[in-house]
């Protein structure tokens, strides 16, 4: 194991630092050999995974470990139901171990939602969608938010953060509601995470990585983009445009986007990291209210 990815993991992961260096001494090793790779340097990852460049039998690739297993599997089915037309190519999944390996693409630059027109990002959500209906078994909006009254109320109980109590239950039962409601259409599979850093520029445009899967509506990729797909710009613009580029009810997406952020800025209160994150929410939040009172 090199010392750039002791490095990273030491910088990155904080007070799991030492389950982190035990699945790298403990996993790591056995990965190798099973997929016959030569690591390389540590890459830019997620709050839940290491990301090492590696080289195998078919050439460059990513390797992905996580401590969480059972997301591995679920991601690596996703990228496959999709294919490599829209999505990272899979060339190994361990669920025991929690690895997942990817080919690496080439750039490998990431959607710019500063310069990039609407229509790249819709083009490469379509992708995903034109798939077709899932396998059965996976995740799914409506078992996302079954939970959503006692979740988000739980969350106002502990932090409030500005938000009324009635805004929080409204947001419950809109999630509920939006989730379990049926979909012109179809359901899809969704990306679960459509931010500009998973959609990575390959041979086949920009294709997706790290998706949080559910089936539902794709309304709410949508509307994730427009709150999370770049700080400091106004939902509604975003909102309205990608619903148009991807056909979908303008009026739905807005919906979508007022219930999430609620749940989001609950979920966010209080962590200096997401101040920024957590006053464009509650910007956004307040004009909505304003405009249903």
């Amino acid at each position: 194991m090199t010392s750039d990815v002791l490095a990273h993991v030491d910088a990155v992961f904080g007070d799991d630092v030492e389950a982190w260096h035990e699945a790298l001494t403990s996993r790591l090793p056995a990965i190798v050999d099973q997929w016959e790779l030569q690591l390389g340097e540590a890459m830019v990852g997620g709050w839940n995974s290491v990301v090492l460049a590696c080289h195998g039998p078919r050439g460059a690739a990513v390797l992905k470990l996580t401590l969480r297993p059972e997301a591995v599997h679920l991601e690596g089915q996703a990228l496959e139901h999709w294919g490599p037309g829209a999505a990272a190519e899979v060339r190994g999944v361990d669920a025991t171990r929690g690895a997942l390996l990817l080919e690496r693409l080439v750039p490998g630059t990431s959607l710019d939602p500063r310069s990039c027109a609407i229509d790249s990002v819709a083009r490469a959500l379509v992708r995903l969608y034109r798939a077709g209906p899932a396998q059965p078994g996976l995740p799914t909006l409506a078992g996302r938010y079954a939970d959503a009254d006692e979740r988000l109320l739980r969350m106002w109980r502990r932090s409030r953060n500005g938000i009324e109590r009635d805004t929080a239950e409204r947001a419950a039962r809109e999630l509920r509601a939006l989730s379990a409601a049926p979909v012109d259409g179809g359901a899809v599979l969704l990306h679960g995470d459509p931010v500009p850093a998973n959609f990575l520029l390959g041979a086949h445009g920009h294709r997706a990585i790290d998706p949080r899967p559910m089936v539902g509506d794709p309304a709410y990729d949508a509307a994730f983009w427009a709150l999370f797909a770049e700080e400091g710009s106004d939902v509604l613009p975003k909102a309205d445009q990608l619903a148009a580029a991807l056909g979908l009810d303008r009026v739905l997406v807005v919906r979508w986007a007022a219930a999430m952020a609620v749940d989001r800025l609950l979920q966010v209160a209080g962590s200096p990291p997401h101040a920024a994150l957590a006053e464009r929410l509650a910007r956004f939040i307040r004009s909505q209210t304003a405009g249903t009172a």
